[in-house]
């Protein structure tokens, strides 16, 4: 409804300027609290004004995403023990189609240590351009599965237009931080994997 046709409906005339109700929103709602306490500070008849504080679909959504942090969490977690155990298993097939290869290395008098560090190297480059293609691809994906997570767990209302702009940032930091458990995750399966075979006499070659 219009500014106009809300006075006239309240016996009032446009230039009287009068508001029977107003919605203002906050960008932190960490902040309501401290911004309420500022707003009561101001030259207002409090007499005839009354200042409500709704938080309730704020809270809804944290409570939502909260939760999804967890399964997250989970998830991560056990996607990290399952990657360590089929990386293994795939590099364990990988290192036997190279058994005798890995047997020429050795009888050159190339160490087991200098062995596993060309294994490791292999795989470092490999992850180099996944992890690239994986940060391209995560943010975009990231941000179309928040969003509807959003969508899907707040009420089709008004308070809706608080949470419209929120999207996920997939920052350098959290990149580094995902790379550097994938080389964890490269390390303890190449050296698991191979201390396997490795561990066998040479004479097998």
């Amino acid at each position: 409804m219009d500014y106009e046709s809300s006075q006239y409906l309240q016996g009032y005339k446009p230039a009287d300027y009068k508001l029977s109700a107003a919605v203002y929103f906050v960008s932190n709602p960490n902040q309501i609290d401290k911004v309420i306490n500022t707003v009561k500070k101001s030259k207002i008849d409090w007499k005839q004004t009354d200042l409500v504080k709704n938080s309730k679909a704020f809270e809804a959504v944290s409570s939502s995403v909260t939760s999804f942090k967890q399964i997250i969490n989970v998830l991560t977690f056990s996607i990290i023990i399952g990657s360590i155990i089929v990386l293994s298993l795939i590099l364990m097939f990988w290192l036997r189609e190279r058994i005798y290869e890995i047997g020429v290395l050795l009888s050159l008098g190339i160490s087991k240590a200098m062995i596993i560090s060309q294994f490791i190297l292999e795989l470092v480059i490999i992850s180099v351009f996944s992890m690239a293609l994986a940060s391209i691809s995560g943010s975009y994906i990231s941000t179309m599965v928040f969003k509807g997570f959003i969508k899907g767990g707040q009420q089709q209302d008004s308070s809706s237009a608080i949470f419209e702009n929120i999207v996920p940032h997939l920052h350098a930091s959290t990149i580094l931080m995902t790379y550097g458990i994938l080389l964890i995750i490269i390390l303890l399966a190449v050296v698991g994997s191979s201390s396997i075979i490795l561990h066998k006499n040479q004479k097998i070659f």
